[in-house]
């Protein structure tokens, strides 16, 4: 990756990190102005945060100590209050989703439990009935209103004899019939009533069966992960609520740490990458130095060039020992070769000059 796609990432981190100090600060306060300010400064703190330490190294670099210090405690300031509101605000997502998950598995429970309850008055009404069509075979195969009308015949006839001279032993007769036919009613009644409970409770059943489908069974990413961590630091299948507990807050932690550290490391690496080191390495000037003589083979000496034709005559240039030019050498072969040529040549000369002019 190039610097400036660390400067891109650590961008993209820091305006993360922003967004959910913001929001977290949004909800500290139930006045208006004050959870917007709030926000408004986290957030600010969240995008500052990673970029404030590169500057305070540059200005290492430059021994601007003033500077450096100044900017070095704003940064510890910033990183600070990133790092807390980052925690506060993982924090209280992960709470929230293992709640949500919470009062979803309650009302799950609670759907089933109803199904369940349910279901067990039903099962409770079915033995009733079967018990008493056990005792009654015959309370199947009549109705009430089919022995309401024999016992209304039967106290007719239990009236018609009364009034023949008394109640005689075939008055009795009729009258212990209807004696037993009313208690067969009172059973037929009772038969078709729990047939109807059941009927309502099997609906019933049926109804809450239908909505229980509808409610899934929650599983919490954040509670999972807790488990799974918790279960791995403790060795056990089933962790205490206090190792997972403080397992959340540890991954939380993590989290938040990664969010403000991560986009200040990436901003370091946009600012000093080792990709820019090896760029500034290669760096090729405008005018490189000749390389040295042990690296050159050795070339026959002439008295003459033509990369400067003006001095092809003077007699310094014919006191220099100068290579001969390539077969076809390229631009920066020729400026290099001409740059050290007139150098030669104006040294040659000066010590020419001082020789005739002694001191």
């Amino acid at each position: 990756m190039t610097p400036t796609h660390w400067k891109h990432a650590a961008l993209v981190l820091a305006c993360i990190s922003a967004a959910m100090s913001g929001y977290f600060g949004l909800h500290q306060s139930s006045d208006p102005v004050l959870a917007i300010a709030m926000m408004i400064g986290l957030a600010l703190a969240g995008i500052l945060s990673p970029f404030a330490w590169p500057e305070v190294l540059n200005l290492v670099r430059q021994k601007d100590w003033t500077k450096a210090v100044i900017i070095g405690v704003a940064g510890l300031i910033f990183t600070s209050m990133d790092v807390v509101s980052n925690f506060g605000s993982i924090a209280w997502q992960r709470t929230t989703d293992i709640t949500e998950a919470s009062m979803q598995q309650i009302r799950h429970d609670d759907t089933r439990s109803m199904v369940a309850d349910n279901a067990a008055t039903l099962q409770v009404m079915m033995q009733q009935r079967d018990k008493l069509l056990a005792e009654n075979a015959w309370a199947g195969t009549v109705t009430a209103d089919a022995l309401r009308g024999q016992l209304a015949e039967l106290q007719a006839a239990a009236d018609r004899e009364a009034a023949r001279g008394g109640c005689g032993p075939r008055c009795e007769a009729i009258k212990a019939r209807i004696i037993d036919t009313t208690e067969r009613i009172g059973i037929v009644e009772q038969r078709t009533d729990l047939q109807s409970r059941i009927e309502a409770a099997q609906r019933s059943v049926d109804k809450l069966r239908a909505a229980a489908a509808k409610v899934e069974k929650p599983v919490s990413a954040v509670s999972t992960q807790n488990t799974v961590f918790a279960s791995i630091v403790t060795g056990s299948l089933k962790p205490s609520e206090d190792s997972q507990h403080w397992t959340n807050q540890g991954l939380g932690l993590v989290i938040a740490i990664f969010f403000s550290f991560g986009s200040m490391g990436a901003a370091f690496l946009g600012m000093d990458s080792p990709h820019a080191r090896r760029k500034d390495d290669t760096f090729t000037p405008a005018h490189p130095a000749p390389s040295s003589p042990s690296t050159q083979p050795a070339q026959p000496r002439q008295t003459s060039t033509a990369a400067s034709p003006g001095l092809a005559g003077h007699p310094a240039r014919t006191a220099i020992a100068l290579p001969p030019a390539a077969s076809e050498p390229s631009t920066a072969v020729r400026e290099r070769d001409v740059h050290k040529t007139d150098a030669e040549v104006w040294r040659a000369m000066n010590r020419l000059f001082k020789g005739m002019h002694p001191a």
